[in-house]
């Protein structure tokens, strides 16, 4: 068992505060050039990733971000906690008068957006290498897996965009919601 030190959060704080800071300042830039903030918190994500400063910074990627896993594990809890919170709040500004106007239609939406996905992106599993498995026999298994959570992982970005186009809280928003 490994217990968190002062340096851990240390680092952990260094993270929260660059990646928080980065987001707000590129966001807010992306704003004034009538973009959308997520595109450039996402290209936050990847320039302080592995893809970019891992690679041409490793060192200094290693310094901020540490393969230890009780530090992965503090951002990654924050990160989640984030999640959680703004699904939360999302969730309780749900209009429930607008979906019962559009429940047909919001039906049809909502099993065809669940179903087509999931069509689409179990077929490319079936084809994954066994070496990639832990265990080939269970590739059904695998495939419904990744293919439900390749359906299910935009809904954050997507109600992000709705609320930044300022249509979330309309009929529209609910039903592409």
């Amino acid at each position: 068992m490994s217990y968190i030190t002062d340096h851990n959060i240390l680092i952990f704080l260094i993270q929260f505060f660059l990646l928080l800071g980065l987001a707000k300042g590129l966001g807010g830039i992306f704003r004034r050039m009538k973009q959308p903030a997520i595109t450039a918190e996402i290209l936050v994500g990847v320039l302080l990733g592995p893809t970019i400063f891992g690679r041409f910074l490793p060192g200094m990627s290693q310094v901020i971000f540490p393969l230890d896993s009780t530090q992965q594990n503090m951002l990654e809890t924050i990160s989640w906690l984030g999640l959680l919170f703004f699904l939360l709040e999302v969730g309780l500004e749900v209009d429930f008068s607008s979906a019962w106007r559009q429940k047909g239609d919001a039906l049809k939406i909502a099993l065809t957006d669940i179903f087509v996905p999931l069509a689409i992106t179990i077929v490319p599993w079936f084809f994954i290498p066994d070496s990639f498995l832990v265990d080939p026999a269970k590739r059904y298994i695998f495939a419904l897996f990744m293919a439900t959570v390749m359906t299910i992982t935009d809904m954050p970005i997507t109600v992000r965009a709705l609320r930044e186009l300022g249509v979330a809280k309309t009929d529209l928003g609910f039903l592409v919601v």
